[in-house]
C-alpha cells in the first residue's frame, strides 16, 4: 500500500525548504511554503500561532495575500470563531470568489443561526456559477 506522509514527516521538510527559499530571496516561494504549512497544521488539528496575513504577507504577491487571508478565516473557523470567520470572508467575499462561497456556505450552517436555508441556496448557486473554474 502507499504511505501517506504524517505531519511530523511534512513539517520536516516545509520548515527547512521555507528559510532555503528566503535565503535564496525567493519571497513569493517562502510565503507559499509557509502557507502550505499553516493549511497542513490547520487541516491536522495542529495549534499554530501566526501574525495576521496582513503583516505577515504584506511583501507577497496579490494572489498570494489573498490565499493567506482566505487561510486565516479557515481558521478562524476550524477555532471555532465563527462569527469573526463569517465577517472575515464576507469582507474578503469582494475580491475573492471562494472567500466568498465559504461566507454563504458558513452562513447556511444550523449553528450561523443566520439565513433561511433555501435564500442560503439560492445564493451559494449563484456565487459558484459566477465563480471562474481556475481557483
Amino acid at each position: 500500500g502507499q504511505t501517506v506522509p504524517t505531519y511530523i514527516a511534512r513539517q520536516m521538510v516545509l520548515s527547512p525548504l521555507r528559510v532555503v527559499l528566503a535565503e535564496m530571496r525567493l519571497e513569493d516561494d517562502a510565503k507559499q511554503v509557509e502557507l502550505e504549512f499553516i493549511r497542513l497544521s490547520r487541516k491536522h488539528g495542529v495549534p499554530i500561532v501566526i501574525e495576521h496575513p496582513s503583516m505577515s504577507f504584506c511583501s507577497a504577491s496579490e494572489q498570494l495575500q489573498l490565499k493567506a487571508q482566505v487561510e486565516w478565516g479557515k481558521l478562524l473557523y476550524a477555532r471555532g470563531f465563527l462569527h469573526d470567520a463569517r465577517q472575515h470572508m464576507t469582507q474578503l467575499g469582494q475580491r475573492n470568489m471562494k472567500a466568498r462561497l465559504l461566507a454563504t456556505r458558513w452562513a447556511t450552517e444550523p449553528a450561523s443561526e443566520l439565513l433561511i436555508p433555501r435564500l442560503a441556496e439560492s445564493e451559494f448557486e449563484v456565487v459558484k456559477e459566477q465563480r471562474p473554474d481556475d481557483e
